[in-house]
């Protein structure tokens, strides 16, 4: 091939070493790949997440920080926590999110609640038009 391929290698059952060489592109440099954001690791745009979380969802944060500047404060109600790190706006932050909700509440970035909204209200839409 003359482009550049990935293949998700928990998907491989068995490997052998060919014989031929690759054709490596010209000047390309795996590091340098991956932290342009190819793949959504590496150096994806940092931003400063602040969310309201619950009890429950604080107790697995504490247990694994999504961030090395991860701090949680309790909220003022006292109903949950505040959470607040810099992280990697990207495809698995936007899919950790979902996968809480109910747990998260997105407080900043402005543009990342409504990207969550966003997909939030599709799949209420979807799923009611399977009612009906």
């Amino acid at each position: 091939f003359d482009d550049i391929r990935q293949f998700v290698l928990h998907r491989f059952r068995k490997v052998s070493k060919l014989e031929i060489d690759c054709n490596r592109p010209e000047g390309f440099s795996l590091p340098s790949y991956i932290a342009q954001g190819a793949m959504q690791f590496g150096d994806c745009e940092p931003i400063a997440l602040r969310a309201w979380i619950s009890d429950d969802l604080a107790r697995l944060v504490r247990e694994t920080p999504i961030a090395e500047d991860m701090r949680l404060t309790l909220d003022e109600q006292g109903d949950g926590e505040i959470l607040e790190a810099t992280v990697r706006n990207s495809w698995e932050l936007l899919w950790w999110l979902l996968s809480h909700s109910g747990k998260i509440r997105v407080l900043a970035p402005e543009a990342l609640r409504e990207a969550v909204l966003a997909r939030l209200e599709a799949g209420v839409e979807l799923n009611r038009l399977a009612s009906d």
